[in-house]
């Protein structure tokens, strides 16, 4: 159990796992709302947390991302609505989008070669990631939704 200190801003939080069990499939975070308390959510649709590279038992639950080539850029990101997906390498792509339990939402071609418009209006708020596939390889970078 872990107390959340801060609003509206990134905080890491350290969970004790020592002698759990480590076969387990599945990873649930469980809020406990505390009355009065400005620095939790109260379950409303207002209420937003974002997390980021959870691991459990060493093994990584998130994608890790390569930002040391910079061949794919994404912007905006985070974004409300859209983002766009461009490459430097000048070749065609697609860019398959999948929301974070692993389910296919969104299928992309680029246009002219080099860049692809992702809509998110009809997302919710959250975090996504686009599979980026070209004659290069394929890539993955997180799309951050507000």
């Amino acid at each position: 159990s872990v107390q959340t200190t801060k609003t509206e801003e990134w905080e890491t939080l350290s969970f004790d796992f020592t002698n759990a069990p480590t076969d387990l499939p599945t990873f649930a975070l469980m809020f406990d709302f505390v009355a009065g308390s400005a620095n939790v959510g109260d379950g409303t649709i207002a209420s937003t947390f974002y997390f980021d590279d959870i691991k459990y038992a060493n093994v990584p639950l998130s994608v890790e991302e390569d930002n040391g080539s910079n061949d794919l850029i994404v912007r905006p990101n985070p974004s409300y609505d859209y983002w766009v997906l461009s490459n430097t390498w000048g070749s065609p792509f697609q860019a398959e989008v999948y929301d974070v339990k692993g389910q296919l939402i969104g299928r992309y071609e680029s246009n002219s070669g080099h860049e692809v418009t992702v809509d998110g209006t009809e997302y919710a708020s959250g975090v996504y990631f686009a599979k980026v596939t070209s004659v290069r390889g394929s890539e993955i970078v997180r799309l951050i939704k507000k």
